[in-house]
């Protein structure tokens, strides 16, 4: 197909913050199909442009070809030239009002959307997998996150074929086949040997409430379909090792240079808290000098970009002066040789069965001691606690808020003092008014 030549502006939004810059870009032109001329007219079409990606869609207007020429020669001041122009500028300005809506609401723009928008084409006939399938391609979440969502909308597809179905309409969806979902999720597992337990299943539903709230937004359908459903979490005691577990841990001998690195990298988060996604990555420079005149680690979170400062304890910085000149920590610019979180996995089970550790050890659960044992239950106040964690709130925090034993007993045992002396200044008290 012979096109004219594409007319039209780029726009580039710059977006700064602390720790990252994107440059997203957004354009709209205009072209032709020389190819389809009738009578010395050709038909118009406009194309929009977001990071790349593109849809032409036609205008249902067909334009003179001199017209068309003319129309971006400025110098030209033909009335007739200028009506057009003002056409093109109009379509221009309404697409990129619709942008500008969508990016000020957060809401992940395709030029598909800004397509249908413009059109006003209606969104009653869109479908559960298309929101699932738009929500995913356009999100922007991290990768991890990400691989959470495409296993809710596999269950989901899943789901829809063991109902004989390729498709719902998101206008179809209704309580009933969120709690025949439920169900289904349970007792239909992707990996057999990984079922999901009730907490499982709620995460789910709660992914596809955040995807219904997104179809609402972007008015694909009136009410969210999925905000009927009552999530119902139950309570799991976060497991973290006590002291001396922690200490059987960094005491134990390994010859082998992969289990020597895993508990390495574990026993620094359980003085640190990162998670492995955020350890793994720790680059030297992070590394930095505080106010105090100590060192700290100064990072952030790869879920959220939250600011992470944490004054480093000594068998932190023991640690890391233990990989300052690895070869392969040296070549990526970090502080510890890579090692995959499977592999990590599997080796702090070999570590727990040497160390007769009892709990089911992951690296997860270095944040949680740090967070209990090395923290809280050394009566660091939970607000110091939740800055260094890099949470955006004290309430997610607080899940780690687990009051120890030996904790209350050391504070029952302060407040037996505080008694004892107020005891003692009463019964002064008392002689002396005698």
């Amino acid at each position: 197909m012979d096109y004219g030549p594409i007319r039209g502006t780029q726009f580039n939004i710059q977006k700064n913050n602390s720790m990252e810059s994107t440059i997203p870009t957004f354009g709209v032109s205009f072209f032709v199909k020389s190819g389809r001329e009738q009578q010395g007219k050709v038909p118009l079409y406009c194309r929009i442009t977001v990071n790349a990606e593109s849809s032409d869609f036609s205008l249902k207007r067909r334009v003179n070809t001199e017209l068309w020429t003319e129309t971006f020669d400025k110098r030209i001041k033909n009335p007739q030239v200028q009506s057009f122009q003002l056409y093109l500028d109009r379509v221009k300005s309404k697409i990129l009002s619709y942008y500008d809506e969508m990016r000020l609401q957060n809401i992940p723009v395709s030029p598909e959307i800004l397509k249908n928008k413009f059109l006003g084409i209606d969104h009653e006939n869109n479908t559960i997998c298309q929101l699932m399938t738009y929500h995913n391609k356009n999100s922007g979440l991290k990768k991890g996150t990400l691989k959470n969502y495409f296993t809710t909308e596999t269950y989901v597809k899943n789901f829809l074929s063991f109902k004989k179905r390729k498709d719902m309409f998101l206008s179809e969806l209704s309580y009933e086949f969120l709690l025949e979902l439920k169900q289904f999720i349970l007792s239909h597992p992707i990996d057999a040997k990984k079922p999901c337990n009730n907490n499982g299943v709620m995460k789910h539903m709660e992914r596809l409430r955040k995807v219904g709230r997104l179809a609402v937004t972007m008015e694909w359908c009136k009410k969210n379909p999925f905000e009927l459903f009552k999530l119902k979490f139950d309570k799991v005691e976060r497991a973290f090792l006590s002291e001396e577990e922690l200490l059987r841990i960094e005491n134990a001998h390994f010859n082998n240079p992969s289990l020597q690195l895993a508990r390495d990298l574990f026993v620094f988060s359980c003085y640190t808290g990162p998670h492995y996604g955020d350890a793994i990555k720790l680059k030297r420079e992070e590394i930095v000098t505080g106010f105090d005149r100590e060192l700290w680690l100064k990072t952030s979170r790869e879920k959220n970009t939250n600011p992470v400062l944490v004054p480093l304890l000594p068998q932190a910085l023991e640690l890391v002066e233990k990989y300052k000149d690895n070869p392969q920590a040296i070549a990526t610019g970090t502080l510890f040789p890579y090692i995959s979180n499977k592999t990590i996995n599997d080796k702090l089970k070999l570590i727990a069965e040497f160390c007769d550790i009892k709990i089911p050890l992951s690296f997860s659960i270095a944040r949680h001691t740090f967070s209990t044992s090395i923290t809280l239950a050394n009566d660091v106040p939970i607000e110091t606690l939740s800055k260094m964690l890099g949470h955006t709130k004290i309430t997610t925090t607080q899940i780690y808020a687990k009051v120890l034993a030996k904790k209350v007993s050391r504070d029952m045992n302060k407040l037996k003092v505080v008694l004892a002396e107020k005891q003692r200044q009463k019964k002064e008290h008392s002689d002396f008014n005698y």
